[in-house]
């Protein structure tokens, strides 16, 4: 190291630690209750019983390092918040990162408004995490008591956090929500199209565990996957879909234990040109294992369906080409696989194993779907019941079925 005039090694050394020279670090800074924070800062002090607001961020690409401190307030107030963003088009700053500290005791954990691109990180946050019209955001690895919330955030990732009150992406296209756990909230998806949801734990939500879509007729979330999740023990259906205009993916997910339907499918576009898909999944001890009610086309293919109080699969009076090919589904409640009475639905049901349901093996009871090359063994009643002009593709096997005739209007060998 060249030395400077007048000061040996020692000195500039020092002079490099009271300026931040070298290392590319915040400088050690006192914090007080409302202070607007302008450029990086690492936090050396808990802030205590802040009246209002903990800090609020200035100023754009501003690194804001807790550095293991806490900021607390008295109930009211946000912990951090971003100046000058509202609803009503004042813009706060982009590029925010949030990180490694304790907020808590405050109305709203951290809010922040037309913030792109900011990254909040190893947080204790009591309260919610709040980030509209907030593209490319990323939270991660941080303990939420309370909701993360993001609207209008494409790109945004939502990974690796535990959250209590639940995880909403919203109008946002291309997000992620990762390997996080949810426990007592939902995961929720609203508008625009494909998002991915994947490698979550989601338990005791009060309502559906995922649940895609808005609420709002042809609002949901079209071409989103959800994919190797755990959800369990909630007080609705494990994962619901709303109306889509898109084809939404449900595969490699276990949904157990949930008062409610394992997986819901409710009406959507009958133009879609690629049907809804729900594969792989292994659904077992919810109200029904699956209910199909959509008009816009859907595959339901080798899932393992079991110990439902009531049927395996349920196919509703609204689905149209609905195929429901290679399940296995055991030991339900009622009928194996269900399908309702209705219109001409142009459905499939094939290569399906259907064993010691408690009511029929298959149930079909619409004219104009075929069944074909299903195994239908020691149900109640039934091995396959069809009405007649439901069509028979032959390859049926039944035996060891309550009823001696094992099936009705399809030969079964």
């Amino acid at each position: 190291m060249k030395r400077l005039r007048g000061f040996g090694v020692a000195g500039v050394l020092a002079l490099a630690a009271l300026f931040g020279l070298g290392g590319g670090q915040a400088l050690a800074a006192q914090v007080s209750c409302g202070e607007v924070i302008t450029q990086d800062t690492r936090v050396d002090n808990d802030l205590i019983n802040c009246p209002v607001n903990g800090l609020v961020i200035g100023a754009d690409d501003v690194t804001l390092d807790l550095n293991g401190h806490t900021i607390d307030g008295t109930g009211s107030g946000i912990g951090v918040v971003g100046e000058n963003g509202d609803a009503f088009g004042s813009k706060g700053p982009d590029a925010v990162t949030i990180e490694n500290g304790t907020i808590r005791e405050f109305s709203n954990g951290i809010l922040l408004y037309g913030a792109t691109g900011s990254h909040l990180a190893r947080l204790s946050v009591t309260g919610s995490i709040h980030l509209e019209h907030s593209p490319n955001a990323l939270i991660e690895k941080s303990e939420v008591d309370g909701y993360i919330a993001v609207s209008y955030g494409a790109f945004a990732r939502i990974e690796a956090n535990r959250v209590s009150g639940g995880i909403q992406l919203g109008s946002s296209g291309a997000g992620v929500i990762a390997r996080n756990h949810v426990s007592g909230g939902a995961i929720r998806i609203g508008e625009e199209s494909s998002d991915l949801v994947e490698d979550n734990v989601v338990s005791h939500a009060p309502g559906p565990g995922i649940f895609l879509g808005s609420g709002i007729f042809l609002t949901s979330a079209g071409d989103t996957v959800v994919v190797r999740n755990r959800v369990t023990a909630g007080g609705g259906p494990g994962v619901q879909v709303n109306p889509s205009f898109g084809a939404n993916e449900i595969k490699e997910n276990v949904i157990s234990d949930n008062a409610g339907i394992g997986i819901r499918l409710d009406h959507s576009l009958a133009e879609k040109i690629s049907p809804d898909r729900v594969e792989r999944n292994v659904v077992y001890n919810n109200s029904d294992g699956i209910f199909d009610n959509d008009d816009g086309g859907s595959l339901l293919s080798e899932n393992r369906i079991y110990g439902n109080r009531a049927s395996g699969i349920i196919v509703g009076n609204l689905s149209l080409r609905f195929q429901v090919v290679k399940n296995r589904v055991w030991a339900n409640g009622r009928n194996g696989i269900f399908v309702w009475q209705g219109g001409v639905f142009s459905g499939l049901i094939e290569g399906n194993s259907v064993t010691r349901n408690g009511g029929n093996g298959i149930d079909d009871q619409t004219p104009g779907n075929t069944v074909t090359d299903n195994r239908a063994i020691k149900n109640v009643d039934f091995g396959i019941e069809a009405v007649p002009g439901v069509i028979d593709g032959g390859g049926n096997r039944a035996f060891g079925n309550g009823n001696p005739l094992q099936c009705l209007n399809v030969v079964c060998k």
